[in-house]
């Protein structure tokens, strides 16, 4: 069995207690700064005079986690300045934000190609969109690793429902490897 010390023989802390030591090469950086994070407030309802677009809600996300031209999606509107902030594009990860459940929290999903109509991101979610040191693909599978579920858990706040703000997620530590690495 190979392990991390075997192909990284040069090892640092990471500054990140449940994180420990990370490859000598390797970065920790806060998400915000190696990406965009935006929550948002578009609800699943058609209102007259708005646009309509396709819808991915958190329904979407727990259901699949991928998203492309073949997910089911529902139809809903979105204000002009809505569709800007929150279309959603190839490379972009969606992150569930809030639920009864704290570990339905963090839950993400990938947009792996551009969609052939205008879709945004909906109610419950946040777009993370990566800079170019960050690989998306990275990213999404990233936020898979049980490591993050006690983050994610212990950043939520609420009794019934709980929540991540924009600054928690913002503030995820991320392990960035040179991009060659994270492909």
């Amino acid at each position: 069995m190979t392990t991390s010390q075997d192909r990284y023989p040069l090892m640092k802390d990471s500054g990140v207690g449940w994180l420990s030591a990370v490859p000598a090469h390797w970065e920790v950086r806060r998400l915000r700064s190696v990406g965009v994070v935006d929550i948002s407030g578009i609800d699943r309802h058609e209102v007259l005079g708005h646009q309509t677009v396709k819808f991915v809600g958190t329904d979407t996300v727990y259901g699949t986690r991928v998203i492309n031209a073949r997910t089911p999606l529902m139809t809903a509107s979105a204000t002009a300045a809505q569709v800007v902030r929150f279309r959603l594009s190839r490379g972009d990860v969606v992150i569930t934000t809030d639920s009864v459940e704290p570990t339905r929290m963090w839950v993400a999903a990938l947009v792996t190609e551009d969609l052939p109509w205008i879709t945004v991101c909906g109610y419950h979610l946040a777009l993370i969109r990566s800079h170019a040191t960050l690989n998306p693909r990275y990213l999404f599978w990233t936020l898979q690793a049980n490591q993050w579920a006690g983050y994610f858990v212990s950043e939520g706040r609420g009794t019934t429902i709980i929540g991540l703000s924009s600054d928690s997620i913002a503030s995820t530590p991320i392990l960035l490897p040179p991009l060659r690495e994270q492909s």
